[in-house]
C-alpha cells in the first residue's frame, strides 16, 4: 500500500510539470496569434477603395441665391448628370469627385459681358491645387471664372446684322443643352484623370483644340445632355431675353 501511494506520488510529479509546460506553451501560442491579428495590416486594395468612394453620398447642391433662371437651370442640370452613375459622370472620376468640382466651380463663378460672341466662359488667374484622398478628386481651380454674357451661354444670332453666335458643337447657343456642355467643357478642364494629365487638354485661344475638346464632351456625356430635354424635373426654362442682362451679376 505504501509502495503503491509512493508510486502515485512520483507519477504526479512527473506529469505536473508536463501539463504546466502544456499550458504555457497553448497560452504563448494564441498570444502569438493575437499579435498577428493585431499587428498585420489590412489591405483594402483598390477594388476596396472604389467601392468605399462609391458607397460616400453626393455632395448636396448649393443653394445659390441669384435670379438667373439660366444660370441656375444650368448648375441644376449639370448636378443632376453628375450626381448620378453614368458613361458621363465616370469619365470624371465618379459622382462623388465630380459634383466636389462642380460645387468648388459655382462657389466664385460669376458672369460678365466680354467683346467676343464666341467666348462661352473663361477661367484665367492663378490655380489652387486640390486633392481629395477620401473622395479621389484630383483638381485645379482657377482664381477667376466668368461666363460671357455676350456669348452662346445667354446669346443667339437673330438678325444678319448681329454678330455671330456660335453654336456649342451640335447644341444650338443658348439653350439648356448648350449650357450644359459649356459647363462640363470647362469641369474637363479642371480635374485630373488617373494618367497624371487634365481630362481636357488647355485650349485657351486655340479653337481647334476647343472643338475637340467639346467632341470628346459630346462623345462622353452627350446621351445624358440630350437627355435634358426629356427630362421631367425642371421641364419649363425661363430663358433671358435677347440682349438682356442675367440679374445678380457676380
Amino acid at each position: 500500500m505504501r509502495l503503491r501511494r509512493c508510486l502515485f506520488v512520483f507519477a504526479l510529479v512527473l506529469v505536473m510539470p508536463l501539463i504546466g509546460l502544456a499550458q504555457a506553451v497553448n497560452e504563448e501560442a494564441l498570444q502569438v496569434a493575437a499579435n498577428l491579428n493585431e499587428n498585420i495590416p489590412v489591405s483594402r486594395g483598390a477594388a476596396g477603395i472604389e467601392a468605399e468612394r462609391a458607397a460616400m453620398p453626393v455632395p448636396t447642391p448649393l443653394e445659390i441665391a441669384r435670379r438667373d433662371a439660366a444660370y441656375l437651370t444650368a448648375y441644376h442640370d449639370v448636378y443632376h448628370i453628375l450626381s448620378q452613375p453614368n458613361p458621363c459622370s465616370s469619365f470624371f472620376g465618379g459622382s462623388v469627385a465630380a459634383v466636389e468640382v462642380l460645387n468648388n466651380l459655382f462657389g466664385k463663378l460669376g458672369t460678365s459681358r466680354l467683346s467676343s460672341t464666341k467666348t462661352s466662359m473663361v477661367m484665367t488667374g492663378p490655380t489652387r491645387r486640390v486633392i481629395n484622398r477620401r473622395t479621389g478628386a484630383n483638381y485645379r481651380l482657377f482664381e477667376k471664372a466668368v461666363i460671357n454674357t455676350s456669348g452662346p451661354f445667354y446669346q443667339q444670332k437673330f438678325s444678319r446684322s448681329e454678330p455671330l453666335v456660335p453654336s456649342v458643337g451640335s447644341f444650338e447657343p443658348n439653350t439648356r443643352e448648350a449650357r450644359a456642355a459649356i459647363l462640363l467643357h470647362e469641369l474637363g478642364h479642371l480635374l485630373q484623370g488617373a494618367n497624371g494629365q487634365w481630362l481636357l487638354p488647355n485650349d485657351g485661344a486655340d479653337d481647334e483644340q476647343s472643338r475637340k475638346n467639346t467632341g470628346t464632351i459630346e462623345e462622353r456625356c452627350g446621351e445624358q445632355i440630350k437627355g435634358l430635354s426629356r427630362s421631367k424635373e425642371d421641364a419649363k426654362e425661363v430663358a433671358p431675353k435677347k440682349g438682356s442682362e442675367p440679374k445678380g451679376l457676380q
